[in-house]
């Protein structure tokens, strides 16, 4: 927390721009999930959704 109060960088330059980059290059907001969430039903996908919520 220090480091980034006085401006620091937290992760390394290039470990940022590989995150960033794999951000943007991801799906659209709201578009239909792909690869391993693609093949999980509704009730599945609710139920990773409500174990996601008590993580926060």
């Amino acid at each position: 927390m220090r480091a980034v109060a006085a401006g620091e960088t937290l992760l390394a330059p290039a470990i940022t721009r590989r995150l960033i980059e794999d951000f943007c290059n991801g799906p659209a907001p709201g578009a239909p999930a792909s690869g391993a969430a693609g093949g999980l039903s509704e009730r599945e996908l609710g139920v990773v959704n409500s174990s996601s919520n008590l993580c926060v």
